[in-house]
């Protein structure tokens, strides 16, 4: 069994300095287009939480 490939960042939506922040799954074995596909985990107005998700997701926890 082969463990599929993910990572976790903030993606800044809008305004790079201002909410929301998103907190997105990527995976880069599965091909879209010219990229690969990425998913929106959750969103968030204050960055702190978004950094706490991540890192969450991160470590496993979630």
């Amino acid at each position: 069994m082969t463990t599929e490939r993910v990572y976790h960042e903030i993606a800044e939506l809008d305004d790079p300095d201002g909410p929301p922040w998103a907190v997105v799954a990527i995976y880069p074995d599965r091909p879209n287009g010219n990229g690969c596909v990425g998913i929106v985990k959750s969103l968030h107005t204050v960055h702190a939480d978004a950094q706490l998700a991540v890192d969450a997701y991160r470590s496993g926890i979630q």
